[in-house]
């Protein structure tokens, strides 16, 4: 599979179909589905839900790449937290996200945080779900709540903008961008943790819900959001080709510092990536571009491995991390680096769009791939397919005129 790999997922420039990550998608979540399967006590009651579950996807789950999503990414969460009973609704709802038709239902021991297609509620007590052609249906058995119900379009999923949702639903719709081509995809606003009350700062999806200010970041960005994308289209097509197969959506944040751009992706939220708001449309672009190429370095990498996983990794020096770094991280790094410093050379030579903030930009991504490059040259832990990916993004910088380090 790495040829097909290389082509559709390490650059923009290389990109030429959608299947290779159809495929990928689809192992994944197969894959996160057989570790729930490992941890549900066989006489736990949802092991009717379980089969199920592998019933839909077996026999309803295609190879597309809209398969990776966050929902299998909190399913995975929840199997690493030791909370499978959740990770089974939430692929369930992945399943949903892909208009998979089903009805199941479950008894909860406490609310549970969902999100189909990026609705987002909590759930509670004795529940059904209900998904067909038409709608999503979700209801208490238990309780006197009216029922949650959204409708499918063309673009997705949408809440019936007649009927507000009953508050005990704790329901938060997504934003959608109105601009051609972009509809379906969604914002959700979201606020960064304090990072001192935290290990690492990642999404975790579902997002609750914002009151206030912050619950107005999504729909203040989404204009913005969708100016950025067009930006990347006048480019070149290329880069919009490759971002859309698997991006679903953005959490939206307020920036924690004015001086800095916060942008995050991690496995979890596989399909969602934050980005700190304000910031100009010429960055945003960047930021897609940063954050899409870890999107599909995640999907990538949990498939196969790029490093070697039997060698104890020394660690390297990451200019861009200013610490140091497995060599596993700095292909990673390297991999969005490259893809940004392409993108500038595109908005500068192509857009004409070289003021000094971009210049500068520009520069430092040059700065930063030079020398993550000179560091993966000498090593001999990444795998045929890390190769293949330093090699085809440099072959890319050289053909632009960068002085790309390769030769061992």
């Amino acid at each position: 599979m790495t040829s097909s790999l290389i082509s559709n997922g390490f650059a923009p420039q290389l990109f030429s179909s959608s299947k290779p990550m159809g495929v990928m998608a689809a192992t994944f979540h197969r894959g996160v589905l057989d570790a729930v399967s490992k941890t549900i006590d066989a006489r736990s009651p949802l092991m009717p839900l379980l089969d199920q579950c592998h019933t839909l996807s077996s026999q309803a789950l295609r190879p597309l790449p809209q398969a990776w999503q966050p929902e299998v990414g909190a399913a995975l969460r929840k199997t690493q937290q030791g909370r499978p009973d959740e990770a089974l609704l939430h692929l369930m709802c992945a399943l949903h996200t892909l208009r998979i038709p089903a009805q199941w239902q479950c008894q909860l021991q406490e609310p549970v945080r969902l999100a189909v297609d990026g609705h987002i509620f909590d759930a509670s007590g004795s529940i059904r779900m209900t998904c067909t052609e038409q709608c999503l249906q979700v209801e208490r058995l238990d309780a006197a709540v009216p029922p949650l119900v959204l409708r499918w379009t063309d673009q997705g999923l949408r809440a019936d903008p007649d009927q507000q949702p009953d508050p005990r639903w704790c329901y938060v719709e997504p934003v959608h961008l109105q601009a051609a081509g972009f509809q379906h995809l969604y914002l959700q606003s979201w606020k960064e943790p304090d990072e001192s009350t935290v290990t690492d700062i990642f999404v975790d999806w579902p997002v609750q819900r914002q009151a206030g200010e912050d619950g107005l970041t999504a729909a203040r960005s989404a204009q913005q959001v969708g100016e950025a994308l067009q930006l990347l289209r006048e480019a070149d097509p290329c880069y919009v080709d490759w971002i859309l197969p698997l991006l679903r959506g953005l959490a939206c944040c307020p920036l924690t510092s004015q001086d800095m751009r916060q942008s995050g992706s991690f496995l979890s939220s596989s399909g969602v990536f934050s980005c700190g708001f304000p910031l100009s449309t010429d960055f945003l672009g960047e930021v897609f571009v940063h954050e899409m190429s870890h999107q599909h370095y995640l999907l990538i990498s949990a498939i196969q491995h790029l490093t070697d996983p039997a060698r104890k990794e020394a660690e390297h020096y990451s200019t861009l991390k200013g610490r140091k770094r497995t060599i596993s991280k700095i292909l990673l790094t390297y991999h969005a680096t490259a893809n940004m410093l392409l993108y500038w050379h595109d908005v500068i030579h192509k857009l004409g769009r070289g003021s000094q903030e971009n210049l500068k930009e520009h520069d430092v991504m040059l700065r930063h791939t030079l020398s993550l490059a000179d560091i993966l040259r000498q090593s001999d832990a990444l795998m045929p397919g890390g190769k293949a990916l330093f090699h085809g993004q440099a072959d890319l910088l050289i053909a632009r005129g960068y002085d790309v380090p390769t030769a061992a």
